[in-house]
């Protein structure tokens, strides 16, 4: 069987199963139409109902790695920041993940995030379509810790693997980790 890009999906799944001993909170922030999006209105209330397959994903390689996950989807459920802010506190993540799937998105996505990690005192780890295209300009954000560009299946089963030998807060602080077949920053 083979995966898209060539990969053997054999392959790049038996990487997937070691155990990893983390919480990882996955979150769809709200997000709203923005004046440069020419009739995006038509579909905001359509559009967020299905979830960011990618964050999906990620949160389900994340799990078959052995991390506990939960997923916030404040779009589709239509959750206000501080319900969304007040579950993850008593859940206590060790780490938030987020996706820029599009990008009326983004800036939303920074400021829930944002304010979450500032909260919770846990890095922010996002990726996503848009990552894989704007990866530099998204780090520029001082509330993102890390970027990952690249497939879920591939890159985010070495990064965790890094969060847990070199310990959350480390890598958050800009300990250096190496991914082969990925992008990996993180903000000095």
């Amino acid at each position: 069987m083979r995966c898209p890009g060539g990969v053997r999906c054999a392959n790049v799944l038996s990487r997937i199963g070691r155990s990893v001993n983390m919480r990882i909170a996955f979150l769809t922030a709200q997000y709203t139409h923005k004046r440069f999006n020419e009739n995006f209105f038509v579909v905001d209330r359509h559009f967020g109902v299905f979830p960011d397959v990618g964050l999906a994903t990620a949160a389900s390689v994340a799990r078959l790695h052995g991390a506990e996950v939960r997923f916030w989807d404040a779009y589709a459920a239509q959750m206000e920041l501080d319900e969304v802010l007040a579950q993850m506190r008593r859940w206590g993540p060790d780490l938030l993940a987020g996706s820029f799937h599009s990008v009326p998105s983004i800036m939303d996505t920074i400021r829930w995030a944002g304010h979450i990690k500032q909260e919770l005192e846990i890095p922010l780890l996002l990726g996503g379509h848009e990552v894989n295209h704007y990866g530099e300009d998204v780090m520029v954000h001082e509330e993102v810790d890390h970027v990952l560009d690249g497939r879920a299946a591939q890159v985010l089963p070495p990064y965790l693997d890094a969060l847990e030998r070199e310990g959350i807060r480390r890598v958050a602080e800009g300990a250096t980790v190496t991914i082969t077949n990925a992008v990996l920053a993180t903000t000095d």
